[in-house]
């Protein structure tokens, strides 16, 4: 396949590497620290509801915590789940660190980013999963999820972003 398998744990590390080193070449071109005083209009203009934190701690987090050690015995769940996690604590980890180097705007950005790579994978999951009708149902809540952090980061933060 001519693509990155981002359904295996090995290859999760390098895409997050490259995603950051992605991250300080925009720094470094100045192109970061502008979209991150837009980006601070947007949060301060529109807040997060005081659900939307829980839920993704909740449902990204912790659902899928649960699955890997109710399936830790299954091959696959295995891969699946320590792939998914593992972009996810990546995600923090960069969100974390651009956070504390450039600020909270980047954060929307950051998110945006491993957001979009997660529906990927998602799908990348999918596709080995046939079959697996409990896989699949966990993996298609994870895409709605994910689908609408895109879209919710896409409309209150971005859009407002360059309109503005």
């Amino acid at each position: 396949m001519n693509y990155l398998d981002i359904t295996k744990p090995k290859n999760i590390s390098l895409l997050t590497l490259i995603i950051i080193a992605g991250l300080f070449l925009s720094l470094i071109s100045g192109w970061l620290v502008s979209l991150e005083e837009e980006m601070l209009v947007s949060i301060r203009n529109t807040p997060l509801p005081k659900y939307y934190f829980p839920t993704y701690l909740c449902l990204g987090l912790i659902f899928p915590l649960c699955l890997r050690i109710r399936l830790r015995g299954e091959l696959l769940a295995k891969r699946l789940l320590n792939s998914y996690l593992l972009l996810l604590f990546g995600q923090i980890i960069t969100e974390i660190l651009f956070l504390i180097i450039v600020g909270k705007g980047t954060g929307v950005i950051v998110g945006l980013i491993f957001s979009v790579t997660r529906l990927l994978q998602l799908q990348q999951f999918r596709l080995i999963s046939i079959g697996k009708n409990w896989y699949l149902f966990a993996i298609q809540l994870l895409t709605l999820l994910w689908l609408a952090n895109v879209i919710n980061i896409l409309i209150n933060r971005i859009v407002p972003a360059f309109i503005t």
